[in-house]
Order: C-alpha cells, then sequence, then structure tokens
C-alpha cells in the first residue's frame, strides 16, 4: 500500500492484493474439459472464471489457492502446478487492483458443489462461455490451454474493458511492477491536473 501526496492531496496509488486461480483439467468420455464457476455475488458477478481468491496474511499462495477452490467449489487440488501470474489493475479503483497467481490441477479430493459464491460447471474447451467471461480471458486462455507458462499485466476501465495490456516475456519482475506503478501515478497525475 503506497501514497503519494501532491498539493497538499494524498492520493492511493498501488495497492497491490495477491490473489489465486485455480483451473481443473479432466478428460470425460474422450473429451478434454474445464471446470469454470459462475460467480454468483460479488465482484465478477455473472462471470465465469476458475476458483480462487485472495491470499489471506501469513498463508502460502499455493495453501491459499487449495483452500479457495476447496470453499468455492468443494474440490480440494492434490496436485497443482502454478502456469502464470497476471497483474490486473482498475482506473479508478486501487483497490480491485491484484496480482493473480494461476494454477493448474488435474488431480483432486472431494466432490464438485455450488456454494453460496460461485456455480460451478464443466466445459469442453470448444464450449468455453469468452462472452461471459473477463475480456482478458480470450488472450490468455491460449497459454493456459497449450500449457505454456504466461506472464500479463492488463489495465481496465471502470467496465472492465482492458485499456492496456502487456505481455510479460520474463515474468512479473521487480522492474516491471515499477513499471506498472509509474503507470498508475501518470494516470493519476492526468487526473489531478
Amino acid at each position: 500500500y503506497q501514497r503519494r501526496v501532491r498539493g497538499g492531496c494524498i492520493s492511493e496509488i498501488f495497492e497491490m492484493k495477491l490473489t489465486t486461480l485455480v483451473y481443473f483439467f479432466r478428460s470425460f468420455e474422450g473429451e478434454k474439459q474445464i471446470l469454470l464457476a459462475e460467480k454468483k455475488r460479488g465482484f465478477g458477478e455473472g462471470k465465469w472464471n476458475g476458483p480462487g481468491g485472495k491470499v489471506e496474511k501469513g498463508e502460502e499462495i499455493q495453501q491459499a489457492a487449495m483452500r479457495e477452490a476447496q470453499e468455492e467449489c468443494g474440490l480440494l487440488p492434490t496436485q497443482m502446478q502454478q502456469v502464470g501470474e497476471i497483474v490486473f489493475t482498475f482506473r479508478g479503483h486501487p483497490n480491485w487492483n491484484n496480482k493473480c497467481h494461476v494454477f493448474v490441477a488435474k488431480e483432486w479430493e472431494g466432490t464438485m458443489v455450488e456454494t453460496e459464491e460461485m456455480r460451478p460447471h464443466w466445459f469442453a474447451l470448444e464450449d468455453i462461455p469468452y462472452d461471459r467471461m473477463w475480456e482478458d480471458d480470450k488472450i490468455w486462455f491460449y497459454y493456459l490451454l497449450s500449457d505454456n507458462k504466461f506472464y500479463f499485466w492488463f489495465h481496465f476501465d471502470e467496465e472492465g474493458k482492458i485499456l492496456q495490456r502487456e505481455k510479460c516475456e520474463d515474468g512479473i519482475t521487480p522492474m516491471m511492477e515499477q513499471n506498472i506503478q509509474t503507470f498508475l501515478e501518470l494516470q493519476i497525475e492526468r487526473i489531478e491536473l
């Protein structure tokens, strides 16, 4: 959490929460499928996504991914691999900014259940409902589905439309994080002027 003083006004610039997403894959009747869940309330309501959420204080990222997956869809990953990182920033909503760690799970325990937060459903890969997902998913799902590691930054407007994006070939490095912070500071300066 950082603040900057400009002309006696304190501006909140950059709050980067750590979050997770878990994508379960299975073969069913000869068809490769992915588990997505429709968000039933709160941030992202009505959108299909992987189970996931915030990393709690003192919690390891992988532990958070496992906990969130079990809480949101009833499945506890027993074997999971991190495949990507994505930084999401939002114009006018610094409290939505987050660095998301994306995992793939191909083995798990438990039974899929609908919860208060998510309604899970298995989709054939050719039936993924991109029109009911975040706009950025159309870009990075290619890497997720082709088993390639990926690192991206997406900057959105208040309506969830992409204003800027960048593929980070070397990962989300401290230099990249500094570049994102500088970009956000410049955006706030334009608003304040």
